[in-house]
């Protein structure tokens, strides 16, 4: 088909859709639609079975119960696009934008490749060969995919921050790699799936099924994992997460003084000095923390999430791998330190107000210091840097969609360098 050809289709189909005098039903089967602009288009209950739309730009679109069992959508823009209801099995998402979009009822299972008959009237079944929905590095941030059915789906490296995997069979399911930080998966059935060197970090696992599952080297820091049986788990080099109780007894009174001198205001116990202290892999969420002094402190994979850490002295400290999700950083103190692959989603690093003895302000503020910390492959998606140091701080691979920095709200798919 020409592109008028298409184009006159289209626009019928809106008409469909609307229920207007005119309107036919598109039927784009097997096309080769290369590289379409249909952003915000009207796309409802479109047949598109096996069509070619590598490259195309579908974001806003409306895909809502459309037939698109083994479409090609490899490199499409499909963000916040509306796929719910849509059948998509055997369908080919690889490398595609999908944050924000509505899978309600999306139908992902495997599908039978299909070819035309000779005739070229009808769709017919290739010899029986079964293909899974490809959803290899795919953009899947914030997704919404509950009950869905994603058996031996491929989603190898793929992107599913905060993503909605509520109820999802994944069984057999190929995640490794992927990123599921803070992804709701609770009551998901991943019986033999793999998830090798995935992040979980604040992600809610609770009630899931994970027989026979591969864990290793997976990070579960702050991970929900309550009702779920880990005992034929694959965990081989996984983080887990230490209870303050299983800490030693001397940090455990350093910080229960701590937790006195911030709730008293410095009427009783004593600011916390864990210098050098090995806290890595401590769960410490919402944890009070400010104005402790944890310099060159141990860190490593441990979930800080909603932590109050104002004016606190991080400097030199291992925070790489660490759940800083939604963390009080304001006036901190973490010049040259370890940040590498660590979560400071909303987490917020901006000037912190300098008070006087009565505890009043002053009118001046004390900055947050990132001078030369590493902060390569962190995600800092809507933190606020505002007004922070970063003086031969390093960005490599950060992602930085919404982050305020200088004044300045980054794009997404931002980063820095």
């Amino acid at each position: 088909m020409t592109p008028q050809e298409i184009n006159a289709v289209l626009l019928d189909h809106e008409k469909w859709v609307r229920h207007e005098p005119g309107g036919k039903r598109a039927n784009l089967a097997l096309q080769e639609l290369y590289g379409m602009a249909l952003t915000g288009a009207n796309l409802a209950q479109i047949k598109l079975t096996g069509a070619d739309l590598t490259h195309s730009s579908l974001d806003g679109a409306d895909l809502s119960e459309a037939d698109l069992f083994a479409t090609n959508f490899t490199n499409c823009d499909l963000k916040t696009a509306n796929l719910s209801g849509a059948d998509l099995r055997g369908a080919c998402l690889r490398d595609a934008d999908l944050t924000g979009a509505c899978m309600a009822g999306t139908d992902l299972r495997e599908g039978n490749l299909m070819a035309l008959s000779e005739d070229k009237k009808e769709l017919e079944l290739l010899i029986r060969e079964i293909v899974a929905v490809d959803l290899c590095q795919v953009n899947l941030r914030g997704a919404k995919l509950s009950g869905r059915l994603l058996v031996n789906a491929n989603i190898l490296q793929t992107d599913l921050t905060d993503a909605c995997l509520r109820g999802v069979d994944l069984t057999g399911a190929d995640l490794s790699g992927s990123n599921l930080n803070g992804a709701d998966i609770s009551g998901a059935v991943l019986t033999g799936a793999n998830l090798a060197r995935v992040s979980l970090m604040g992600a809610n696992l609770a009630g899931a099924i994970l027989t026979n599952v591969d864990l290793s080297s997976a990070n579960l820091a702050g991970c929900d994992l309550s009702f779920v049986d880990l005992s034929t788990v694959a965990l081989e080099n996984a983080v887990y997460l230490r209870a303050p109780e299983n800490l030693s007894p001397s940090i455990q009174e350093i910080l229960n003084a701590h937790y006195a001198w911030v709730d008293s205001g410095g009427a009783r116990g004593e600011r916390a000095d864990l210098t050098e202290a090995d806290l890595a892999h401590v769960d410490l969420a919402k944890a009070n923390l400010s104005g402790a002094t944890l310099n060159m402190a141990k860190l490593t994979g441990a979930n800080l999430a909603g932590c109050r850490l104002l004016m606190a002295d991080l400097g030199n400290a291992y925070l790489d791998n660490c759940n800083l999700r939604g963390a009080d950083l304001s006036g901190t103190n973490m010049a040259k330190a370890d940040l590498s692959g660590s979560n400071l989603c909303d987490a917020v690093l901006e000037p912190a107000d300098i008070n006087d003895s009565h505890g009043q302000p002053t009118g001046r503020k004390w900055p947050t210091n990132l001078t030369d910390a590493n902060l390569s492959g962190a995600d800092l998606t809507g933190a606020k840097l505002d007004g922070c140091r970063i003086d031969g701080a390093n960005f490599e691979g950060a992602r930085l969609d919404g982050t305020v920095l200088a004044g300045k709200t980054a794009a997404a798919g931002g980063g820095g360098s």
